[in-house]
């Protein structure tokens, strides 16, 4: 997890505060905390919760250490791949227990978390070679030494009840020496856990039996950021869709704490931070009467109407930023709602996205789509979309349209309006320049940015 991010420079949802209160929450759980504390913050895709972690992270190393003189950060989704989730948070525990051998007062104790650590290890492993010997007849450890010497010996078998009794016993001195080593009172322990609703399912749910199983230490305090829908799925695939998940879910964790959702300030700012780079990067800023806050409350609005999450406000207008930057023609500010809009839907609603650019919608459908992401009250910006869309005033004020407009709650037109707005939208450069709609020229450049960004 990188370290380059902070409360102070990139906190724009007051996380502060929020992370303040979980931290009082585990110092006064986690005395009173049979095992260890296992927190589960909650909150769906994109909606910050690696940022929070990072910038939390970073705030209790540089400002805070006496709270937690050891913090670690782990990726599960980095490490699904390795087949133990063991490995990888004991791996973890090991670079930091390494250092405490040589330079803490407790040398002996760390050693003998490192050794039991290193025995259990390898009984993974060797697990994980027998199994390949089962399905093949060849086993890997022996192939490699065998390949190694240039000798061809047979590998040596080992029934199954002996692998799990020694399981058994390497398990136990390794909780056994975390136990000796952890629970003094002296060492108070963080482990930020991120993107395991990422992972594999048999890999996300093994992932939670092994810091049940293996890391249920008094002194040791779990973050998990998940998603628990996405969790839940990983769970019912593995268990049948009749699977009670949070009744499961609470035999794993303490605590369910969600993320705090943006409010309408929070969204403001972190709209009008991505949208700056938005407006820098339009070729007619300075020359066009566009005043940004406008722009940016029309864009609010319509993050707030499709119900945004900061990751895919962030992707939205950043794609939008590299696009529009690259028009030399120049895009004019009722051509940039368009933009807007089209940016916003491809990160927000795949689908309406394609079916504005493929001009598959019928009339019915364009309004019953556009009726879910034109923010209230805006009847202007519904008429430029109807232009972009069908690039003639004639073919809105069509007998099959025109009832439209009041059905799905938006003022009726005239031609005047639309003859108007119809005039200014073909002074825009880049709609000029292309033989096509508006909303069809923007979707094509939008998709082929998405494949170079």
């Amino acid at each position: 997890m990188p370290l380059n991010k902070t409360f102070q420079e990139f906190d724009k949802c007051s996380l502060k505060e929020f992370s303040e209160l979980l931290e009082k929450i585990i110092l006064a759980e986690q005395p009173f905390t049979e095992g260890a504390l296992v927190i589960s913050l909650n909150g769906t895709f994109g909606s910050g919760k690696s940022t929070f972690l990072e910038m939390w992270r970073n705030e209790l190393t540089s400002n805070k250490p006496q709270i937690f003189p050891m913090i670690l950060s782990l990726n599960a989704w980095e490490s699904d791949f390795c087949g133990h989730p063991f490995l990888s948070i004991m791996g973890a525990f090991a670079s930091v227990l390494e250092e405490s051998s040589s330079s803490s007062a407790r040398p002996v104790d760390a050693k003998r978390v490192l050794e039991a650590a290193k025995s259990l290890g390898r009984v993974f492993l060797n697990v994980g070679n027998q199994l390949i010997d089962n399905a093949t007849g060849i086993d890997p450890a022996e192939a490699i030494r065998a390949g190694r010497k240039k000798e061809t010996s047979p590998p040596l078998k080992i029934d199954a009840i002996t692998w799990y009794n020694t399981q058994v016993e390497k398990l136990k001195e390794l909780r056994s020496a975390l136990e000796a080593y952890f629970q003094t009172g002296e060492a108070r322990v963080l482990i930020l856990v991120d993107e395991l609703d990422r992972c594999r399912p048999d890999y996300a749910i093994h992932y939670l039996e092994t810091i049940k199983h293996i890391f249920d230490i008094q002194g040791l305090t779990f973050v998990l950021a998940v998603d628990p829908d996405q969790l839940s799925a990983s769970a019912k695939a593995l268990f049948g869709q009749n699977l009670n998940f949070p009744e499961y879910y609470r035999k794993f964790v303490s605590w369910q704490i969600a993320l705090p959702s943006l409010s309408t300030s929070e969204e403001s700012r972190i709209v009008d931070h991505f949208l700056g780079h938005f407006m820098r990067s339009t070729a007619r800023k300075r020359q066009s009467s566009i005043k940004i806050h406008d722009l940016s409350s029309i864009t609010r609005e319509t993050f707030a109407r499709v119900g945004a999450t900061p990751r895919q406000i962030r992707d939205a207008l950043n794609l939008l930023g590299h696009v529009t930057h690259s028009e030399s023609q120049g895009i004019d500010y009722r051509a940039a709602h368009c933009w807007l809009i089209m940016g916003i839907l491809s990160t927000t609603d795949p689908p309406v996205f394609h079916a504005l650019g493929n001009q598959t919608f019928s009339p019915e459908e364009l309004f019953s789509a556009a009726k879910k992401f034109v923010p209230k009250g805006r009847d202007e910006i519904m008429r430029l979309l109807l232009l972009s869309y069908w690039a003639s005033p004639d073919e809105i004020l069509h007998d099959t349209v025109a009832p439209l407009f009041g059905k799905y709650g938006f003022k009726p037109v005239d031609l005047t309006q639309l003859n108007g707005l119809f005039v200014a939208l073909n002074k825009d450069g880049f709609f000029r320049a292309r033989q096509e709609s508006l909303l069809r020229a923007i979707y094509v450049a939008l998709q082929s940015a998405r494949r170079v960004f």
